[in-house]
């Protein structure tokens, strides 16, 4: 599985009374598809899946899965501050149809090596073993700051069904090393919405940002500079980007 173009972390909108609000998501998804974005990010932290129950959670990926377009890919974050209810999250996204599932490494206990984080994946990833598996790779959330070369380098035999990287880090020369993985094995994409042009410059495919929910045709204009060897101007419009 690899995904080209922009993948849009969504954001989760709430009633007055602080429950969640399922009803804009149709609209939601319906406006991300016509404004070019290629797939969505669904519980991570832009969507604060960390502050949302279970019940919350199943009921957002529910919603998300059964509203997409057809050619808008929804990736399921699992991640939780157990593992048990992490892989209960996987089993339910690949129950209902999601694409794939991604994980953030542990908030909690902390592993002490890329070995011990691979095997923690592993635990998820091998609940649904034939369901496309992304590690969320954010060391400003957990700490975890392991180069995703090794993790890869161990996760290749172990994680049958990793999919690639959810990369929310500035070592660009460690993505680099990820994307070049034997010859570009693993879907790597790039986290850095505001330093996208800098992905794009060592290869980057796939991009997942919160920005992609409001600019997105901004970003796609500025794909199409790059590409097309206008580097002036998407350099212009990803100063835009961030104004």
């Amino acid at each position: 599985m690899k995904i080209e173009g922009l993948v849009a972390a969504s954001l989760t909108g709430f009633h007055p009374d602080g429950s969640v609000n399922l009803e804009i998501i149709p609209a939601y998804a319906d406006m991300l598809s016509k404004n070019g974005v290629a797939g969505v990010f669904v519980n991570g932290t832009t969507g604060e899946g960390d502050k949302l129950t279970f019940n919350e959670r199943r009921a957002l990926a529910e919603k998300w899965v059964g509203s997409a377009p057809r050619e808008l890919c929804v990736i399921i974050h699992v991640g939780y501050t157990d593992s048990e209810t992490s892989r209960a999250l996987a089993v339910h996204a690949a129950d209902i149809g999601a694409d794939a599932i991604g994980e953030i490494g542990p908030l909690l206990n902390s592993p002490e090596s890329v070995q011990d984080l691979v095997q923690y994946s592993a635990a998820t990833a091998g609940t649904v073993p034939q369901f496309p598996y992304y590690y969320y790779h954010m060391p400003s959330i957990n700490g975890l700051s392991f180069p995703m070369i090794e993790y890869l380098q161990y996760a290749d035999d172990m994680i049958p069904n990793l999919a690639g990287i959810k990369y929310t880090h500035d070592d660009i020369g460690d993505y680099q090393s990820c994307r070049e993985f034997k010859n570009g094995k693993y879907d790597i994409l790039f986290g850095r919405d505001e330093y996208l042009i800098d992905g794009l410059r060592v290869g980057a495919k796939g991009a997942v940002g919160s920005t992609y929910n409001i600019i997105a045709p901004l970003y796609n204009n500025l794909i199409k500079a790059f590409c097309a060897g206008d580097f002036e101007y998407a350099e212009r419009l990803q100063k835009i980007s961030a104004a």
